[in-house]
């Protein structure tokens, strides 16, 4: 009886480790997603700031930063799929799946034509 209990103690740290794991993992995606939703959107908030706080801005440096901010804001939109798909195992084993299937199709098939 003494046996049985320590090897449920020993299977329910294990179960919690795994928990703590999976939690930290999602802890770290998301810190690094709004870490990185923070750098390319700051930006763009700064700099429409100050196009409306000053009416007097030359027209050439207002496309040039106008173009970086957008540019900032649409690389965090692309970003994110890629911090999703390194951080979670689940998301790789889809993305590998959807792959290997893909994989296998080919455009040209020399022996059917001959």
């Amino acid at each position: 009886m003494r046996v049985m209990a320590e090897h449920r103690a020993v299977q329910m740290s294990a179960s919690q480790i795994q928990s703590k794991k999976l939690k930290w993992n999602i802890t770290k995606t998301m810190i690094i997603v709004s870490v990185t939703f923070i750098v390319c959107w700051f930006p763009g908030s700064i700099y429409f700031l100050i196009v409306d706080i000053t009416s007097q801005m030359q027209t050439g440096s207002l496309f040039v930063g106008y173009f970086f901010t957008v540019f900032m804001m649409y690389l965090n939109v692309s970003i994110n799929p890629f911090i999703y798909a390194l951080k979670h195992d689940g998301v790789k084993q889809r993305l590998a799946r959807l792959i290997i299937c893909h994989k296998g199709v080919t455009v040209g098939n020399d022996s059917a034509t001959a």
